[in-house]
């Protein structure tokens, strides 16, 4: 890519530049600071991004905007600026997507490392806003190197990164670098069973940020008068790899939420029921919410409930989601599974599925 920086090998480097001591920690730090934006969706919750390229395209996971339909994306930037952006891309296959603000995004591209250079034991940072709190890094080790893990993308990545970097909610989307300041990842999923960072997160590699770019710049060189975003499928939701254009969800269910993964299931975990709203009148709870009376008993921790399937379909994260929501109509009515992990209690609830709110 010659837009985009890139170092040396990473494996040919002298083994002291790889030492991530206090200073060139502090570097990094001020380096990431620069680059990494937080993304909000109205409505629907928090998330991380990253600049790159002389474009100045930022990146985060498809997860963090898919079904943000006609609510708008807000990049907040690090010098306080507070600006729409259009989502140019949504990659389900890797859960990752493509935003770009209109002018000069004011803030500095970072480099794109190498990722098919990392090695299990390699220093690592991750840096974003969990929780919301902006400009939060965390350190650690690449602690394995996976291939085909359900729940990111389509299933089929090869050289997922894991590690034991903390990583929460909120974190999604944010970069995952080297010890060179360089990205190696986006950060996009936790293991966990509280529902906070237990040392188990996974990043996407950033061979598959740069072939997205490589594929959305030969698009832009043929552009399309008023083009919509473009999705492109998981393959085993399309007859063939060919981008899609994606529209606006028809319908609300009216929660906030990220992926879990825990206990030995996946699905989304509610953490915002909006007032009024369709989730709201069926009873929903998410983790801002008291806990039922039921958890109360069961003295088990509260992180809201988790989403685990529509209509018998199972929800694994967003992306299930979308597409199952996507064959609705407003006044359907749609049965969710939902469970309470720690407590190994399941039932369901039947939503009447609302128009979405119109934008502000």
């Amino acid at each position: 890519m010659p837009l985009l920086v890139l170092s040396g090998a990473l494996g040919a480097a002298p083994a002291r530049a790889q030492e991530l001591n206090d200073a060139r920690r502090i570097a990094i730090a001020e380096r990431l600071s620069r680059s990494t934006v937080t993304i909000t969706v109205r409505r629907r919750g928090i998330g991380s991004g990253f600049v790159v390229g002389a474009e100045r395209f930022i990146i985060t996971n498809g997860h963090v905007v898919e079904g943000a339909g006609r609510r708008p994306v807000s990049v907040h930037f690090p010098g306080g600026e507070v600006l729409d952006a259009n989502v140019l891309v949504i990659d389900a296959r890797t859960d990752l997507a493509v935003l770009q603000v209109a002018g000069r995004a004011p803030a500095p591209p970072i480099a794109l490392g190498d990722s098919s250079r990392v090695r299990v034991g390699q220093s690592v940072l991750a840096y974003g806003s969990p929780h919301g709190l902006s400009g939060t890094l965390t350190q650690g080790i690449v602690s394995a190197l996976r291939d085909n893990l359900r729940g990111v993308g389509d299933g089929r990545i090869t050289g997922l990164i894991q590690t034991d970097a903390p990583i929460n909610p909120g974190n999604s989307g944010g970069p995952l670098v080297n010890a060179r300041g360089e990205v190696i990842g986006v950060n996009t999923l936790i293991i966990s069973q509280a529902g906070g960072s237990e040392g188990i997160g996974f990043a996407v590699p950033s061979r598959l940020v740069r072939r997205l770019i490589r594929d959305l710049r030969d698009r832009l060189q043929n552009p399309r008068a008023s083009a919509p975003p473009v999705r492109t499928p998981a393959p085993a939701a399309a007859a063939s790899n060919a981008p899609v254009t994606a529209a606006p969800l028809p319908v609300w269910l009216g929660i906030e939420g990220d992926a879990f993964s825990g206990f030995g299931i996946r699905g989304i975990r509610v953490q915002r029921v909006i007032p009024g709203g369709p989730a709201a009148a069926a009873g929903i709870r998410g983790a801002e919410d008291p806990a039922p009376a039921v958890v109360r008993r069961m003295n088990v921790p509260w992180t809201g409930y988790v989403i685990l399937a529509l209509d018998g379909h199972p929800v694994r994260g967003w992306p299930d989601m979308i597409r199952l929501l996507g064959g609705k109509r407003p006044g359907d009515r749609a049965t969710l599974t939902i469970t309470v992990p720690q407590g190994g209690m399941e039932g369901s609830a039947v939503v009447e599925l609302g128009a979405p709110p119109a934008s502000p």
